[in-house]
Parts: C-alpha cells; structure tokens; sequence
C-alpha cells in the first residue's frame, strides 16, 4: 500500500500528524477539522508502514458510537486485522483489565455494575441505614463528592482523615464507608470504580503493570481535553515504557470540568511528557465563513487556551442571524416559522436542524410550540431506553442470573410480577440474610429450615429455583434466545399483557426491542457471550443512540452537542443569566469553559446559524426583564444579519401580554449593535505561559503586564473579602482587565482562586 493512500487529500498539517515517527504527540485539533480521520489514518500508517502489530496498538476515545467509527475507519483502511486491535472507551478498556485481574482487589469475575439509577437506590439506603437526613446529604451532593473521592483514589478513610472536625463531611466520609462495603458484599461495582480499580490493580502489581505497557507500544488517545485525573494516570502508566503517546483534542471544546474532566491535562502536556511534537490542526472542513469567524471572535476572549484560529477554503459565506423576541413564545414562534421556510425555500428536511440550548428547562415553551405547529422532534437527553422501568426489570433479573450476589437489584424483581413477596416479606428475609451472613438469595435457598421464613418458604424456593435454572441456561442459549426464555419465564411480558391497560403498551413494544437489541449485539460482536452482552448493556450511553437519519429536528442541551454537526443551528436563549449563567462563581475557569461551551454550540452549524434571545423571559414564575448575553457582541456586526423586525407571516407577540422592556442599545465594542450587562474580556495574542506561579497556563506575558496592576476604589491587595461559595479570603493580586478586574484570592478554606470580579458578587469585610 502506497504513502499516499494515508494522506490523499489531507492538508500539510494532517499529514504532518499521520505521518509522525515515535515519541509523545499532541495534536491540537480544531472543531471540524478531521482529527477522527487524521486518527484513524495514523493507526494505519503505523500498522502498514511501520510495520507495529495492530494488538500492539491501544485506542481510547469516550463514546461507544466515537469507538465503532474509529474501529470502521481503521478496518476500512487495513482490512480484518483491525479487529485485533484495543479500540474502545476508557470503561471498556478498564473493564476488560478488571474483567481478568479483579481477583487482586477481592472482586468476583461475575461482578456487576451499578448505574446512576443503581447508586443512587444504593447511597439512599446507606443514608437512610446511618439516620441521616437526604435532604442535608442529598444524591446529588453526595455522589459527586464520592466521584470526586475516586477520581483521586481517596478511599472513605483517606477522606474522613482530610476531613477531621468537619460534622458534615464526617458523615459523608460514613456514607461514602458504607457504600463502598455494600458494593464489594454485592459483587458490584460502579462506573466511578471501573477506572480507579485498573489504575490501583496496575499501579499495585509489577507483573500485570508491566505485561499491558509491554503489550501496547503506541497509545492514542482521541478527546483528550475531556480526561479526569485518573483517565491521566493509566494513559501515562500504559505509555510510560515506549513513550509513543499520541493524543488529540481541542482545548477550546473542553466543557465537562463540571463532571471532573480535568482542562490542565491538555494545557500542560507539553510540560507532561517528554519532547513532545505539537501540530495544530486550524482548517475547517465543516462550517461556512462567517460561522467561523463568529467562533473565533467568540474563543478568543478566553484567557486559558492555546492559540489556534479555525479558517476554511470554502467560498461558502453562509449565513449568521440574529433574532431578539419579546418573550420565549415568540422565540420558539420564530424558529418553527423559520424551520418551516427554510424547508420549503431549500428543500431542507426536518433532521437537518438542531435547536441547542443552556438549560433543559428552556426546552418546554419549545416542544409546545414544535407541538402546536405539527413539526416532529426529537428530545435528546429525555428518559433513556435503558432507564425505562420495565427495561430496569429485565436487566435487574439478567443481574441476579449473571451474579447471585447482587442484593440490590434482587430487590428490586423479587416480587415483580407479583408473588406473594411483600416489603414485610422481604424485610424478613434481608434481617435473617445479615444475621447469618448471606445474600438474600443463600437465605431464601434455605428459608423451609428458618422457622421466622418457613411459613412462606414455597414461595422463596420457587424463586430462587427459577433463577437457578435460568443462570444454567445462560451458558448453554445465544443471548437473544436467552432473553427471551428470562422474559418469559419471569411472566414479566405477561404481567404487561394481561393488565389491559392501553398504556402497557408502549411497554410491551420497549420488551420486544429489548430482545431486538440482543439479536443486534449477536450479528455485531465478536464476543456473544452472556458476560459481553451485559457488559455492552452497562456501557451504553444515549448519544450512542442517537439516530442522525431519523426525520425529526433535534433538541439537546449544547452539553449535549458535542461531536455533532447540523446544516442548520438555532441556538436559543442566548442572554445574560442564561448563558452565560448567573450562578457562576466567577472563577476564570469556570467563566472560560462557559465560553467554551458557547464556541461548541456555534461550530455545530454548517451552512446556518441562529441566535435567539428574548427581552423577557419566564422563570420560576416569574417574568423577568433580560438582556442579550455578552457573547453577542463578541461577535462583529458586519458579520450579522439580525432579523428582529422580521416577521414570516406569524404573530409573535400573539401570546404576550405587557409593555416592551427597554434595552440599553449603546454598542459595548466598535461596530456592535448588542450591549450587554457585563464587560467583555479583552482578547490579547496567546503564548504559552505560566501564571505567575500558579501552574496554569495563560495566553502571554503580554497579556499579565496589559493587565496592569490598579489600586483604586474597586479592588485592592491586602482587602479581606467574602464570597458565597469559597468563604473568606485575602486578595493577593489585582489585574486591570479591559474594564474588569481579575483578582487572586487566598481564600481560608478553599485556596487559591483567580475571580472576574464583575461575575464573583464579592462582598468586602
């Protein structure tokens, strides 16, 4: 295979990528410019001219639907040796090592694992078991802090131990303990667990440490930006001994921090790892011009970012509007009317628009009015197939088939369908379970000798011999046969079937999808084992579920967004408040990744953008006067059409009752017609430098000496301030920033923080 079949039709930066020899990379790869291809290329150069062993090469990427694309790719280039490669995600990959070394750390091969739905019923119970009140130690809280916990392979001791004095932290460091007991008494583990479980299992043991560095000579690791402190330490444990480290990623699309994804792993790489080769990937293959220049205008206000600036060949302008409507009515009036023109003057179809937006709440007054108007839609991020109930009932009796152990999820289908198995039944059993040390299942097997169970002990043995039965058929039946067999012998379909009530239909059909969803794992995997299959169902994401072809307009949260593409965007909501969002901190991190997320929402637009916003909205009840978000008037006005006066033959005002809210025109910067309520952050040329001390990279001393130290009636060194969520703190440093002030804060509890103080709501004392 000639050279040129790895690089036709790449541009000399790409090349540059596929074509790199050995050592670290980091490929910094704007939005829509190819880096899957450029990936998916260099796994195949690798393997066809450098003559690397495909099972010597390991893949890493976030998403089930990103691994199956990568995998196509790949095997579309090099042929069936493709299938002896690791390309997957992070959980898979984990998982698979867990799957043969679980032993080490006192887990059983057959383990099961917990989702969100699962922990969730799991910490209620440790909460409820300590007396502790949930909504004090609510779900939310909780998990996060023990996420976090495992991101930095804290254990309950560890923690309780940093935590010494603090009442509440105290008690959740008891939560965190208990949970983590019940886990390992059910054999199970969740998704937190499956990370940090292979990183202790390699970092522990020599010998299995070094047998999977020894194995994978090259890693790649695609998104990058999107990786946590533990996805950070097993990439550098598997690529240490041959150093040949590849990853891709853009630091301008880093927009999880919130769920613990770590931004500094891919600012600091190069500081990481040794001579570390950098190619930037800047030419656009997805966006038409003025889009892009929008994107860039935008990003480029962010402080922590590398320098990059996405351009195109196309001649393709496309087009960038605006609309400012009176409330939210009249802004989902004009995105259906201009959904419905588009479609008709373009020959467009329904699947080609996406409307994004900040919150989930804004998606009501939206589906209303797609609703009202006949336009079929899609609800990305509603209730998921895998979260259904009787989706949740199904997998639960796969649960206690493939591991008996799982007290968790026998609860939940012990009596469903109903027989005989009351809560007052159960609690006997799972009093009895814990005085004699067994699962609930050891219990129940042996309840006609238990003279406080013997009364309904029929009942029990039934059960329990019926769950026996089916976990022998599990090894002998193909899955999908299985499935069926588990539906039925369950009566779980029957229960649906026999109730009558017209609205079990949709759950009889979500049934028989189950099993299709079987057949399917069938004809696509090279593992049809009953443990593969329930390993896939534990993985699967919904945007893995995502059907692109499907004739309806797409609604998700710009969350959501990321790594898809649209002919034509809305983006709805776009005001103060809103988003950027109120509840900020003011910490320039979390400033500049709500930035980010605005740059995410913008490069999903191919040929059309819109950005919407309103001048009242209504929230909590309540109407409010709002104003156009600051990322507006990032963008020039040269490069805007705004189509506020435009009206489309519909009544927008038709639902809104009041007086015109008056807004401040007066243009913020040169040329722009929107004014926002906040000052902009000036964009300065970017280099890569550290902050003073700090350990995180900013764009250049340029940009520290422009951002000249003031002492006026604002800000000073030495003020003792407050802030809401950090507490109490000295400023250190003050910075003039474009009309804002940028501070470093030494807060008592929380550290070092660096605030916008136009965003912090600081208080003095």
């Amino acid at each position: 295979m000639n050279k040129s079949v790895f690089t036709e039709n790449m541009n000399n930066k790409q090349v540059e990528a596929i074509t790199y020899g050995d050592g670290a990379m980091l490929i910094l790869a704007g939005a829509g410019s190819g880096k899957t291809r450029v990936l998916t290329h260099r796994i195949a150069f690798l393997i066809k001219k450098k003559s690397v062993h495909p099972s010597e090469i390991l893949a890493l990427t976030f998403t089930n639907k990103a691994a199956n694309e990568m995998k196509e790719r790949v095997e579309n280039l090099i042929g069936p040796a493709a299938n002896t490669m690791w390309i997957g995600t992070f959980h898979s990959m984990c998982l698979r090592i867990l799957r043969t070394h679980c032993d080490k750390i006192g887990l059983g091969s057959n383990f099961v694992i917990y989702d969100t739905s699962d922990q969730k019923e799991l910490l209620g119970d440790c909460i409820s078991e300590l007396n502790l009140d949930d909504k004090i130690y609510s779900y939310q809280y909780i998990s996060k802090i023990i996420s976090n916990s495992k991101d930095k392979s804290m254990d309950p001791e560890t923690f309780r131990a940093l935590n010494l004095g603090n009442h509440k932290l105290e008690k959740v460091a008891d939560i965190y303990d208990l949970y983590s007991r019940k886990l390992l008494k059910n054999n199970a583990v969740d998704f937190d667990d499956i990370l940090s479980f292979t990183v202790k299992i390699l970092e522990k043991n020599k010998s299995v440490k070094d047998f999977y560095s020894d194995k994978f000579k090259y890693v790649l690791v695609d998104e990058y930006q999107d990786t946590n402190n533990i996805q950070y330490r097993l990439v550098k444990i598997l690529s240490k001994k041959h150093g040949n480290l590849c990853v891709v990623g853009d630091d301008d699309q880093s927009i999880y921090g919130w769920r613990g994804a770590n931004f500094e792993n891919i600012l600091n790489f190069e500081s990481q790892f040794k001579q570390v080769k950098t190619v930037f990937l800047e030419q656009n293959y997805r966006s038409a011009k003025k889009i892009l220049e929008a994107a860039n205008n935008v990003i480029s206000k962010n402080i922590l970012r590398k320098n990059k600036k996405l351009w195109t060949e196309s001649d393709n302008e496309g087009t960038l509007c605006t609309f400012t409507a009176r409330n939210e009515y009249a802004e989902a009036q004009f995105i259906v009317e201009k959904i419905k023109d588009l479609i008709k003057k373009d020959k467009m179809e329904y699947k080609d628009f996406a409307i994004l937006y900040r919150l989930n709440s804004l998606s009501r007054v939206l589906e209303d009015t797609l609703l009202s108007a006949g336009v079929p839609y899609k609800l990305f991020g509603g209730l998921k197939f895998y979260e259904r109930k009787e989706i949740k009932d199904i997998i639960a009796y796969l649960r206690v088939i493939i591991n008996p152990d799982d007290n968790l999820s026998l609860k939940r289908i012990v009596n469903f369908p109903r027989r005989g198995i009351g809560n007052i039944s159960l609690a006997d059993i799972e009093r009895q379970a814990a005085m004699r040390d067994e699962t609930i299942l050891e219990t129940m097997a042996v309840s006609g000798s238990i003279p406080e169970l013997s009364k309904n002990a029929s009942k029990y043995e039934k059960f329990v011999e019926m769950i026996f039965v089916l976990r022998a058929d599990s090894a002998e039946m193909p899955v999908s046969k299985f499935v069926e067999k588990v539906i039925d012998s369950t009566g779980i379909m029957d229960a649906y079937v026999n109730s009558g009530k017209i609205e079990n239909k949709a759950r009889i059909d979500n049934i028989k999808e189950f099993v299709s969803a079987a057949v399917e794992f069938e004809k696509q995997s090279e593992d049809k084992s009953f443990e593969s299959f329930m390993n896939n169902l534990a993985l699967v994401t919904d945007l893995d579920s995502l059907d692109s072809e499907e004739g309806a307009v797409t609604l998700m949260t710009l969350h959501s967004s990321k790594g898809l593409e649209f002919p034509v965007v809305f983006i709805a909501g776009v005001e103060n408040s809103t988003f950027p969002m109120s509840r900020l901190d003011g910490s320039v991190e979390e400033l500049d990744e709500e930035r980010r997320l605005c740059y995410v929402g913008i490069t999903r637009a191919k040929n059309h953008l819109y950005l919407t916003c309103t001048k009242t909205r209504t929230v909590y009840g309540k109407t409010v006067v709002t104003g156009p978000s600051e990322y507006l008037s990032d963008i020039p006005a040269e490069l805007i059409e705004d189509l506020s006066n435009e009206h489309l033959g519909a009544d927008y005002d038709k639902r809104y009752q009041g007086s015109e809210a008056h807004w401040d025109k007066t243009p913020k910067n040169p040329g722009s017609p929107w004014h926002a309520s906040a000052s902009p952050r000036t964009h300065i040329p970017k280099d890569k430098t550290m902050f003073e001390g700090t350990g995180r990279i900013v764009n250049s001393v340029e940009q520290l000496n422009n951002m000249k130290k003031v002492s006026d009636d604002a800000f000073e060194t030495g003020n003792k301030v407050e802030h809401r969520k950090f507490g109490i703190g000295v400023i250190e440093k003050v910075f003039k920033d474009s009309g804002d002030e940028l501070l470093e804060i030494q807060f008592d509890k929380a550290g070092k923080k660096r605030l916008m103080a136009a965003y912090a709501n600081l208080k003095k004392i």
